[in-house]
């Protein structure tokens, strides 16, 4: 992983942990699990899997995950949006979670 990827709010994988980040800088993080700070070297994406699209608040619709009018497909992770002529749109693939977590926030201003 690359600091530039990450936000605070994340969650990631540390030591077979799931942790949420609370700060970064450049090379390491503070995680809601740890006094210290943590080498991002040393830390790991979470795949996106049923269990964690339900963990972050999303509905199953179908083949479809939603929450409001942002949509995840369930058999190949892609991510759409839906506009208000009911017309979707295809995003982009995601694998983890925090990928996820970042589009949605830059999409819906929301985390």
């Amino acid at each position: 992983m690359d600091a530039k990827e990450l936000r605070i709010g994340n969650n990631i994988e540390h030591n077979g942990i799931v942790c949420e980040v609370l700060s970064i800088d450049d090379e390491w993080l503070q995680l809601d699990n740890d006094q210290l700070n943590t080498k991002i070297k040393d830390c790991k994406p979470i795949p996106i899997t049923e269990e964690w699209l339900l963990k972050l608040g999303f509905k199953q619709n179908g083949e479809w995950y939603e929450i409001g009018n942002f949509y995840i497909d369930s058999t190949n992770y892609q991510c759409g949006i839906e506009n208000p002529k009911n017309i979707y749109n295809r995003l982009k693939k995601v694998d983890y979670v925090h990928h996820l977590q970042n589009l949605y926030y830059a999409l819906m201003n929301k985390n």
